[in-house]
């Protein structure tokens, strides 16, 4: 079963390839393990003997014994799209940059001063949000993938931390837009709160950061019995006022609680002025 499984697959690829070839690239699966090649690199997939097949890209090839191989199959990269719904009350304040060649983004960037473009809640534009880390790591050219970790940051102590459950980078060129589903937790004098959102981060990679770094966030879910945060069902897009998020570390610091009177990521009022 496994063989036919193989030589049917392999005959789609030789029909793709005379075609547009629609695909990204191809996985043999072996059980759990999944061996992934870009087609773009692959130069010929030899199915020889009966017995093995042997996939070929520049200075190396694969061999596999058709017994093990459960299947070959191809995976279009443009499937993964972000919800037309989240994105499109956002185009209007931030650059939505579409395509399936994002550039690289891995590294740490510290964006300050966070300034609020827009709110759906009306919260006045022009408000200065804490200053932000983001670290962007582990991205994944095959699967269109980054991690994310962003902290905020406030007078040398960490207010808040959110990470990466799901993500999605398009892009083309030094443009690119991620999609994330987040996690997170922000710390306050009474207490701390949890919650789930939806991120938008867009900007143009230069040497040594990022230009116009925009952040668009959608807040899903809340465990916030004093309503720091936003109401579900709002979204909030943030740019850096200077233009500019250069390359930098994350810091090490101990958490800092905001006043229990406090948004939590918005600057305490003598700050903001």
């Amino acid at each position: 079963m496994k063989k036919i499984m193989l030589t049917l697959s392999l005959g789609l690829l030789f029909m793709m390839g005379q075609a547009q070839n629609p695909v990204d690239y191809m996985i043999v699966k072996q059980g759990d393990v999944e061996h992934r090649y870009l087609l773009s690199e692959v130069v010929s997939v030899l199915h020889s003997g009966g017995s093995q097949v042997t996939v070929s890209q520049p200075g190396r090839a694969d061999t596999y014994d058709v017994l093990t191989v459960d299947s070959i199959y191809f995976v279009n990269a443009q499937e993964s799209t972000i919800p037309d719904d989240l994105i499109d009350p956002m185009r209007d304040y931030m650059p939505i940059y579409e395509g399936n060649n994002p550039p690289n983004i891995e590294g740490c960037y510290f964006v300050s001063p966070r300034e609020l473009v827009y709110s759906s809640d009306g919260m006045e534009s022009g408000t200065v949000f804490v200053d932000g880390y983001y670290q962007f790591s582990n991205q994944d050219e095959l699967n269109k993938t980054v991690d994310l970790y962003e902290i905020g940051y406030y007078d040398g102590g960490i207010t808040s931390q959110n990470w990466s459950e799901q993500s999605y980078i398009m892009g083309d060129g030094n443009n690119f837009t991620v999609y994330f589903d987040i996690s997170g937790v922000s710390h306050y004098d009474d207490g701390d709160v949890t919650s789930k959102m939806v991120y938008l981060i867009s900007g143009t990679v230069g040497d040594g950061g990022i230009t116009d770094f925009y952040q668009g966030y959608i807040m899903k879910e809340k465990n916030d019995p004093n309503n720091h945060l936003m109401d579900v069902r709002t979204y909030r897009i943030l740019y850096d006022g200077d233009g500019w998020s250069p390359k930098t570390t994350m810091p090490t610091s101990t958490l800092r609680h905001l006043p229990a009177n406090g948004d939590g990521i918005v600057l305490p009022t003598e700050r903001a002025k």
